[in-house]
């Protein structure tokens, strides 16, 4: 364990989509509740548990979520920030250790956006936009491909099937790669992270 101000630049991510507000009010809470799916499965946050939850749908440092913990009237923001990673919602970002390239591995992006298609031929850039056609992000052949490929696979399928099949380099090129830019895709709001279904874990979440 580092010193609490190293721990506050950790960098976390969350896992799961969210579906937005359920019922009015839930029984018991008098209050509203968002709705996430996290794999296959499905739970639900009071509305203050999942602006905080959300305030990380990029990366951002524990410090940011702390923030918004306390924004929210969270006396103990890491008893939540840890609650919510026991859920499985919040997992660290460490976008240069190989530890996080092989957990990448296994995990698998849930695509939000749609494709503008090549937008710049002699930089490789592919556009990427919201339903509406607004631009959201432009993004290179490799990330713009394991964008388009995800379709329920863990990034480490999708990534060894273009690596193999489209560009005859080692799969754990393309993950690093993913590994370095994945905030862009993040960030811009165009894919959200999640797990594959098969460890799907998110019956805890009330």
């Amino acid at each position: 364990m580092g010193s609490p101000e190293q721990e506050q630049l950790l960098q976390y991510v969350s896992l799961g989509v969210n579906l937005g507000r359920g019922a009015p009010e839930r029984p018991g809470t008098g209050g509203s509740i968002c709705v996430v799916r996290l794999g296959r499965n499905f739970g639900e946050l009071d509305l203050k548990d999942a602006r905080v939850w959300a305030a990380a749908a990029s990366p951002v440092t524990r410090a940011v979520i702390w923030d918004k913990a306390l924004e929210e009237g969270f006396e103990k923001p890491d008893a939540l920030i840890e609650e919510l990673e026991g859920y499985g919602l919040l997992l660290q970002f460490r976008p240069n250790s190989e530890e996080w390239v092989k957990q990448l591995g296994t995990l698998r992006l849930q695509v939000q956006a749609w494709s503008a298609g090549l937008e710049d031929t002699e930089k490789e850039s592919y556009g990427l936009m919201s339903p509406l056609g607004g631009p959201l992000a432009n993004v290179d052949a490799v990330l713009w491909t394991i964008w388009a490929m995800s379709d329920g696979r863990t990034l480490g399928e999708v990534s060894e099937e273009y690596a193999k099949r489209v560009l005859g380099r080692p799969t754990e090129e393309v993950l690093r790669h993913v590994a370095r830019h994945l905030d862009v895709l993040l960030s811009s709001g165009v894919a959200a992270l999640d797990i594959a279904p098969e460890t799907s874990s998110v019956g805890a979440v009330q």
